[in-house]
């Protein structure tokens, strides 16, 4: 059995609460990062996801001592790091690109950090030997960086960072100039010792999949802004705004009104319950839960709270896309909605087709975007 690595339950340094307050830093007199607030409880997993450009990077950078804040705090266990050098606080980054020493074995890039911070040569290799069988390089110490893939040096990069058994990990996009198939694998690498070290982990990301995936929190930023956090299944599927509605897939919009706690389509063909106040409001439903059916069969209209729309509509537009077949429905008022239906089971253009949207899977937002109508944001 291996040695469990310090964490919140095993000796040594423990995992930490990193905290960031009203943090904003700017960029000629243009905020990067817009006064947001985070906060990662002790052995989570958090992904800070969001577009390029969007402040994420920059903020890794202040957690890192690497970056100047304009405003804010960022603190450790409710002390403030304030102006706390970047090789004394106990974090550890894993960049983008590996940032090895090419000079230097596979064995001495992992363990530099011991080595400055003066342990013992047997314990330090004892200690990288370990590192290097849980990240699955044994047998490669002695290896030069130049000899090794693009996985294998972010693997060198990954053990770098926990032999130094740090109390937050920061990871800024680690998997991104990686083949689809290796991030994957790399993803799970980085789940499966984050489980093991129980180290609170921050994950940089742009891919919604990876941080869906991978996370056990997720923080969206737009804009130098959270637009919206939880976990993921929560995020995935109950969407806080229609920013993030839309950021995570949420193709179709239809605008209504919400009275008497049911929300109506505009062109009445859509109702839902909900608990909002009344007033206008968008419903969001992702395209793989809109289910199709024949014209004129009910689909589920009649169900509690359900959306049906028609008693049919025509199918306007379809194509294949793998693992589904993408079809656009044109709905009583113009517009369309997206649908994801199994291949083989996709109905023909120029079709008419019963709709259903299951109440399960819609939610209604009090937000409505003045610059789309009633209907879909699909293309």
């Amino acid at each position: 059995m291996r040695e469990r690595l310090p964490g919140p339950e095993s000796p040594g340094p423990a995992s930490a609460r990193l905290e960031v307050r009203r943090l904003v830093v700017r960029y000629a007199g243009v905020p990067a990062v817009d006064g947001i607030d985070l906060a990662l409880e002790p052995g989570s997993f958090t992904a800070l996801l969001g577009p390029s450009g969007c402040g994420k990077s920059t903020t890794l950078a202040v957690l890192a001592g690497l970056q100047r804040a304009d405003e804010g705090e960022v603190l450790l266990d409710g002390t403030a790091l304030g102006d706390t050098a970047p090789e004394r606080r106990p974090l550890s980054l894993v960049f983008q690109k590996p940032l090895l020493f090419p000079h230097l074995t596979v064995a001495q890039n992992v363990g530099f950090g011991l080595r400055m911070r003066r342990v013992p040569r047997r314990e330090a290799a004892a200690e990288v030997a370990a590192m290097l069988e849980r990240v699955r390089l044994d047998g490669l110490a002695d290896r030069r960086i130049g000899e090794l893939s693009g996985g294998q040096e972010q693997r060198v990069s990954l053990a770098r960072a926990l032999v130094r058994r740090p109390r937050v990990l920061l990871l800024d996009e680690p998997f991104s100039q990686l083949d689809a198939d290796l991030r994957a694998e790399m993803r799970t690498l980085v789940r499966e010792l984050h489980d093991e070290a129980g180290v609170t982990t921050l994950f940089v990301t742009h891919d919604r999949e990876e941080a869906v995936e991978v996370s056990d929190r997720i923080a969206l930023m737009l804009d130098g802004r959270i637009a919206g956090s939880g976990t993921p299944q929560e995020i995935y599927t109950r969407p806080p705004t229609l920013r993030t509605a839309r950021f995570f897939g949420f193709e179709n919009e239809i605008r209504g009104q919400v009275a008497g706690g049911v929300f109506r389509s505009a062109d009445g063909t859509v109702s839902a319950r909900c608990d909002l106040a009344p007033g206008a409001a968008t419903l969001v439903v992702r395209p793989e839960a809109v289910r199709l059916g024949p014209a004129g069969e009910d689909t589920g209209t009649a169900r509690a709270g359900a959306g049906g729309i028609g008693p049919s509509v025509r199918v306007k537009d379809q194509r294949f896309a793998g693992t589904h077949v993408v079809v656009d429905v044109a709905l009583p008022d113009g517009q369309r909605l997206r649908a994801h239906v199994p291949v083989g089971s996709e109905p023909a253009v120029g079709e008419r087709v019963g709709v259903w949207l299951p109440p399960e899977r819609c939610t209604v937002l009090a937000e409505v975007d003045p610059t789309r109508t009633s209907g879909t944001g699909a293309p």
